[in-house]
């Protein structure tokens, strides 16, 4: 995988996630739903974040953390604090 974000990451951890029935993803909970889908061995967004910076956006992040499986999901969201969009990891870490 290429270089993530932590402050995406951060943001995708607390994101919700659902399988469509034409086998893409919804990711929802951040500004505005998101669809995800595999394409061609990748998962590619529809959000416009995907298509201009580096690396995995959020709601990509998001569908690879749900192989993880929801215990490990679940600890991951009481160990790491969630954020708007604005925040990033840092501002939250370092005072």
């Amino acid at each position: 995988m290429a270089f993530v974000d932590p402050g995406r990451l951060q943001r995708a951890i607390h994101l919700q996630v659902g399988r469509q029935p034409d086998g893409s993803w919804l990711v929802t909970g951040g500004t505005a739903p998101h669809r995800v889908a595999a394409i061609d061995g990748g998962l590619v967004c529809d959000c416009a974040d995907a298509g201009y910076r580096p690396g995995p956006c959020k709601h990509r992040l998001r569908v690879q953390l749900g192989r993880l499986g929801a215990p490990m999901l679940a600890a991951l969201r009481t160990l790491v604090p969630k954020v708007s969009s604005v925040e990033s990891l840092s501002q939250v870490i370092e005072p």
